[in-house]
């Protein structure tokens, strides 16, 4: 096993891909929604969400490991939320998060122009704002809780030279609300919350 593991770390380390640097800048389309279950009848109206579309913007450094695999870590400042359909209990119409995305993920080119990736992460929350009768403002009681630990996978295609196209898909690992749910009776509901994001973007490797 020691002889295998040795072959492989010099098999990389002698790749002509091993150690090259590359740093992409870009940025996107966020479309984001939540999704909620174990709900009961008496939040029946948290299902009349809908996605909302936001903006990221992108710095991601990339480390070669062999001709194919490389690692980066995409750290992203981003908008997330969605739109609220259910007004009956005067409940606000939009949320909008904002987040300083770290997404540390591994890809693989599997072909010439097309490569795919994977990743765990962090986002974290820097700003929650809702929309209330047509006024965005600062929430008072949070409806997220501070970190988000994050999955990330998708694709990238590469028209042109140090050109990107991006589709990937990022969500929630663990509930996504802070907020705690209860019956008349004040027992706690076991109502988890996740938070899906689809990104559509491009970005441009300035070196």
């Amino acid at each position: 096993m020691k002889y295998l593991t040795f072959i492989i770390l010099l098999t990389i380390a002698t790749s002509p891909a091993f150690g090259q640097l590359k740093v992409h800048f870009g940025g996107g389309v966020n479309l984001s929604d939540i999704s909620y279950s174990n709900l009961t009848s008496d939040f029946s109206g948290l299902n009349s969400t809908e996605t909302a579309a936001n903006l990221y913007i992108s710095a991601r450094p990339e480390v070669g490991l062999t001709e194919n695999f490389s690692v980066s870590l995409d750290i992203q400042f981003s908008q997330k939320g969605f739109n609220n359909n259910d007004q009956k209990n005067n409940n606000p119409s939009e949320y909008k998060f904002q987040y300083l995305d770290l997404l540390p993920q591994i890809q693989y080119l599997i072909l010439r122009q097309v490569s795919v990736h994977a990743g765990l992460g962090l986002a974290i929350r820097t700003s929650e704002k809702y929309k209330f009768n047509e006024v965005w403002q600062e929430t008072k009681t949070r409806f997220s809780d501070r970190t988000d630990p994050t999955y990330v996978f998708g694709l990238r295609f590469y028209p042109i030279k140090k050109l990107s196209l991006q589709l990937q898909v990022a969500g929630s690992l663990k509930n996504f609300s802070a907020l705690e749910f209860t019956d008349s009776l004040g027992n706690e509901l076991n109502i988890q919350t996740r938070l899906t994001n689809i990104q559509i973007g491009m970005a441009y490797q300035i070196f």
